[in-house]
């Protein structure tokens, strides 16, 4: 255990410490002000609610490292000059102590908490990084293991919507039955995965809407965006504001992405009713992993984003889950 601390007790790690506790009261300052700010940015705005949400990760991350940069340790003043006996007194003392012997540092009781503190920081946060990497690994075999879905009617809406989206990048469209929603991975070369189980026997109808959802998430580059969240939710864990605000982004991420759809599609009436009868037929809720194109797809989301498309001054619900406060 000492030999933990005396890693952790150092200038530099105390001075993290004490900067990570401080987004303990700065996330929550920000997740109110963007609490305060969506329930006056209508439902018909989803990029300004985006923004909001966005900016607000972003300002907990500025606030973290502002406070590095001006965070200062106290330091014991100088003791006062001794007097001119003292250092003879000293020398001598110090001759008679055998050069073998020396004293180990022992870390102060004010630095032992910051360093317990720290040591519990690092393992948390690895295994969120470890978390991260394996959702990765994990689209990578999706992708991998993801068999292509060429039919002609497939590749008429592909080239169809792209030209309205205006995409120039080359997009695969392709099937898996190891996932229950549709989603896209990769950044470079995109592929959108369809579940092979609700695949067959689609209404063209319902291939658009997915299609164009899925073709807005690539066209924001949103893989990056949930890249960027995933590494903030591994490093400030701990903090359940930065969750909600998190949270937010994805839901109103998606809100974005079925705008642009339905814009794409031509028919915001005819998208929502896909939307809705869709979620009949998948497995909403399900494991899957965390991928661009994925938000909280439960039921309360999904009526949610189809009230935005239908609904004239729609309010979007704000309520913060029960976990969350306990955790505030």
């Amino acid at each position: 255990m000492d030999a933990l601390l005396n890693i952790f007790a150092n200038e530099a790690w105390t001075r993290f410490t004490f900067t990570l506790l401080h987004t303990l009261w700065q996330a929550p300052l920000a997740a109110l002000a963007l609490y305060l700010l969506l329930r006056f940015i209508p439902a018909e705005q989803p990029n300004r609610r985006y923004g909001a949400a966005s900016a607000a990760l972003g300002l907990v991350v500025l606030a973290a490292m502002v406070t590095w940069s001006l965070y200062r340790l106290d330091t014991p003043a100088p003791a006062p000059a001794a007097s001119s006996t003292a250092p003879t007194l000293i020398s001598h003392a110090t001759a008679a102590i055998p050069a073998s012997v020396s004293t180990p540092p022992v870390a102060s009781p004010s630095s032992s908490w910051t360093a317990l503190v720290a040591a519990a920081w690092l393992a948390g946060a690895c295994a969120g990084l470890l978390r991260a990497v394996c959702l990765l690994l994990r689209a990578g075999a999706l992708r991998r293991d993801a068999s292509a879905w060429d039919e002609p009617a497939v590749r008429e809406s592909l080239a169809r919507l792209k030209s309205v989206l205006g995409m120039t990048r080359r997009v695969r469209v392709a099937l898996s039955d190891r996932i229950d929603v549709p989603g896209v991975i990769g950044v470079l070369r995109p592929i959108v995965i369809f579940p092979a189980a609700v695949a067959a026997g689609m209404p063209p109808a319902h291939l658009d809407a997915i299609l164009a959802h899925e073709l807005a998430h690539i066209r924001r580059y949103d893989y990056w965006v949930n890249l960027l969240q995933l590494l903030v939710e591994a490093l400030l864990f701990f903090n359940p504001a930065v969750w909600w605000i998190n949270r937010r982004i994805r839901i109103e991420r998606e809100a974005c992405c079925d705008a642009l759809a339905a814009s794409a599609t031509g028919f915001p009436v005819a998208y929502a009713t896909a939307l809705a009868d869709l979620a009949g037929r998948l497995n909403i809720g399900a494991a899957q992993p965390v991928l661009a194109a994925t938000g909280n797809d439960d039921k309360h989301v999904l009526l949610d984003r189809v009230k935005r498309l239908l609904v004239p001054g729609y309010r979007p619900r704000l309520g913060l889950p029960w976990y969350t406060l306990t955790a505030l």
